[in-house]
């Protein structure tokens, strides 16, 4: 189904991001922020995302990133950390969800 396909890349996504050393994707999610900020691009979850970079337990993070809850989830629709995939990786995970 296509939601299943949906829910499907959204996970193979956060937790091939969540491979990544955590300072890295802070460090590109800060930069995110930061940048999107300065453009006058914002939701108010950036704000929950960018508490949860500062925050020094990369627990919290990893697990908004990866759990299968409704806050990850919510969190999710909006996540700083896009871009950090190969595009090769993320074109993959695209063709899975057409096909």
């Amino acid at each position: 189904s296509p939601l299943y396909k949906s829910m499907t890349y959204t996970f193979n996504c956060r937790t091939r991001v969540a491979t990544f050393p955590l300072a890295d994707i802070k460090a590109h999610s800060k930069a995110n922020i930061e940048r999107w900020r300065a453009h006058d691009v914002g939701d108010p979850v950036y704000d929950e995302w960018y508490a949860l970079i500062e925050d020094k337990d990369g627990r919290k993070m990893l697990n908004a990133m990866v759990a299968l809850n409704d806050n990850s989830n919510r969190l999710g629709q909006s996540p700083p950390y896009v871009g950090m995939l190969p595009k090769a990786v993320a074109r993959k995970f695209n063709d899975e969800i057409a096909s």
